[in-house]
């Protein structure tokens, strides 16, 4: 997940009233840490899954400064900025720069999160700063909740496929090469189905085709395809459900989910045409299915449905977005619909927006009140 949307978005999202000092409690007990991956992303796992989620550190090539932190590092312990500047005889801003580059390669972790969001990877073009591009590093300015850095130990050795499986199983139900291929497993796909192919001949797992979307190799277990089965289960035309269908029952339901998020298999695990996984896109879902896209100030329906079509998933919209990743900025304010400025169809949208007393009406288009 990225960096920038672990306080702001992903764990808000989970946990009411979450503060920040509550991963950095978790953190500090040892048992949960934080891998550094590219592109400013990272992942959390649990101690005993450390060596399952490839990192950059084995394409990377460090510079003689990095080896001497790791290789010390190795050694064992955590270790405070200032004792490692006391132990190595190094200078501050050369450790904090190898430290950073040693967490962004997932070499190395801190029992506390502050410097997994700190580290920068490059400046911006015209910002002034005389270092080299991909070089990232921590602020010079010490932090109270910098906490201990600690060398990366693999506690598991291989690939560990049954653990994968696992992993994947819990989170997913279903296994497919799609689940496999969206995230940094060590372990191939091909090495999963070699144990995936074992379960289902002890019957442990089911093979079969349960996923639209998802290629024709797929596994499950029994609870899951029941589960499958009953979600499926068809309704009648007043909406009553027909024996055996509990979940096909529901009203339609709106979610508001960053596209970035680890929970949205739209875009990575699922195809889907028009959906843009990058920081700062949000998605409306409708029964789990895509049906808007938000990015920037434009709100694009990912349906071809009338316009009128998309009122309740644009009241969810203002009624679910968070404020948190929006605070010091200009507002949510919406001026594009698709590839049309909204003022080009601004009667059809005038009747889609007003009805939500959310959104106000402005020059240009419209802004969430909120």
């Amino acid at each position: 997940m990225p960096v920038s949307l672990v306080h702001t978005v992903i764990l808000p999202a989970r946990l009411d009233d979450y503060q920040p000092a509550l991963l950095d409690a978790l953190l500090a007990t040892g048992e949960w840490v934080w891998q550094g991956l590219a592109g400013d992303r990272v992942a959390f796992m649990h101690k005993d899954n450390v060596g399952l989620v490839e990192s950059a550190s084995e394409d990377s090539v460090l510079d003689p400064a990095d080896v001497t932190v790791l290789t010390f590092l190795q050694r064992g312990g955590g270790w405070r900025t200032n004792e490692l500047v006391e132990a190595l005889s190094i200078g501050e801003e050369a450790l904090r720069t190898s430290l950073a580059r040693l967490a962004h390669n997932g070499s190395i972790t801190n029992d506390a999160f502050a410097p997994a969001r700190q580290f920068s990877r490059e400046p911006k073009a015209g910002g002034g700063s005389q270092r080299r591009p991909g070089r990232p590093r921590l602020p010079t300015r010490r932090s109270v909740h910098e906490g201990r850095w600690s060398a990366l130990r693999p506690s598991v050795q291989g690939h560990h496929a049954r653990e994968v499986i696992d992993i994947l199983l819990r989170r997913y139900g279903v296994i497919a090469k799609e689940m496999v291929s969206a995230e940094n497993w060590r372990a191939s796909w091909a090495e999963l189905r070699l144990v995936l192919d074992e379960y289902e001949t002890r019957g442990d797992l089911r093979r079969g085709y349960f996923v639209e979307g998802l290629s024709g190799i797929q596994f499950a277990t029994a609870s899951t395809v029941d589960l499958l089965r009953e979600g499926l289960a068809p309704v009648s035309e007043n909406g009553a459900q027909q024996p055996g269908g509990q979940l096909a029952q529901e009203l339609l339901h709106y979610t508001v989910m960053a596209a970035t998020d680890p929970a949205n298999p739209w875009g990575s695990v699922l195809s889907f045409r028009g959906i843009r996984r990058s920081v700062g896109a949000w998605l409306v879902l409708e029964d789990g299915l895509p049906i808007l896209q938000f990015e920037g100030r434009r709100l694009t329906p990912l349906s071809d449905r009338p316009i009128a079509g998309f009122q309740l998933a644009v009241e969810a919209l203002g009624q679910q977005l968070p404020k948190r990743p929006f605070r010091g900025k200009h507002g949510v304010a919406i001026e594009h619909w698709g590839d049309q400025s909204v003022l080009e169809r601004l009667d059809e949208l005038d009747s889609l927006f007003a009805p939500a007393d959310v959104w106000l009406r402005t020059p240009k288009g419209f802004r969430l009140s909120r």
